[in-house]
């Protein structure tokens, strides 16, 4: 089990220079931790699965400090045999990572939305409206959930059921890295 005040260190980390939608993704104790041996402030979250290190989102650190910290990252993956991977990064690291010899792949692009313009009106949500009119008249309630304003565990244990059963009907399996889940 990681120690709590690794937790600490890794929250106060993500305070200091989390910026990435994916960021709080490193938090999950699936996760192991590499810290720079010369003293650069910053993690690099990581996996180990077939000899490849696959490090979760950009480094956590100063933007000034990513090419060495990732030198430091590919010294100790290749101090330990294994290949080094990095996953859903974003622009700010990809140039410096294409630089220092990783190849790139893109897989897919996250939706940014600035919440303050966000709409549902327009053709592009109209089922969504429908289905949320529809379930009002059947009497359910539809809310936002806001957990960073109130918690509401009841709930997350419903969400997690129901992402259950759409993952089982699905037939794949969830991207869990990305997701803080177990990763295969």
């Amino acid at each position: 089990m990681r120690k709590e005040n690794e937790a600490v260190r890794v929250l106060e980390l993500l305070k200091k220079y989390g910026y990435h939608s994916q960021s709080y993704n490193i938090l999950p104790r699936d996760k192991s931790y590499f810290y720079s041996p010369s003293g650069i402030d910053g993690v690099i979250a990581y996996v180990v699965k077939a000899n490849v290190a696959m490090a979760a989102a950009d480094p956590v650190c100063d933007p000034s400090d990513i090419r060495e910290f990732v030198t430091e990252f590919k010294q100790f993956c290749k101090e330990h045999k294994w290949l080094c991977c990095f996953q859903s990064v974003t622009e700010r690291c990809k140039d410096i990572l294409e630089d220092m010899g990783f190849g790139i792949i893109k897989i897919g692009e996250e939706p940014i939305f600035d919440l303050k313009k966000f709409s549902l009106e327009g053709s592009k949500f109209r089922s969504l409206r429908k289905n949320i009119n529809q379930a009002k008249k059947r009497g359910l309630t539809v809310e936002e959930y806001c957990p960073l304003i109130k918690r509401q565990p009841e709930w997350e244990r419903d969400m997690e059921e129901l992402s259950a059963t759409w993952k089982n009907f699905k037939g794949s399996g969830e991207f869990a890295f990305l997701i803080g889940g177990a990763f295969s």
